[in-house]
């Protein structure tokens, strides 16, 4: 009896390691009509048609996990995040 509970077991963890380890991590690209137009010296993103937006759509879709992980799990904390979102926007030219 102990012997089928140690390999009901081994198997499960054998079952939980093989999902988690074919978990892909979300991949985010690019769109063929992805560009900035300048206007106004400022740099704005428009969805050239239904299909380009459904391609975003489906990417930010596809990280939800993640992006769960982040803010409900608190998988890093909250300063972090305001410093990583600084960066970004420094990095970006964004105007403050």
């Amino acid at each position: 009896m102990d012997l089928r509970r140690v390999a009901l077991a081994g198997m499960l963890g054998a079952a939980a390691y093989t999902v988690a380890a074919s978990r892909r991590e979300p991949c985010l690209e690019l769109h063929r009509c992805d560009w900035y137009i300048l206007e106004d010296d400022v740099h704005r993103r428009r969805f050239e048609s239904p299909g380009h937006f459904i391609y975003h759509l489906k990417d930010l879709i596809s990280i939800q996990v993640p992006i769960a992980e982040v803010y409900l799990l608190r998988a890093i904390t909250a300063a972090f995040r305001e410093r990583i979102m600084l960066v970004t926007a420094f990095a970006n030219e964004c105007s403050w």
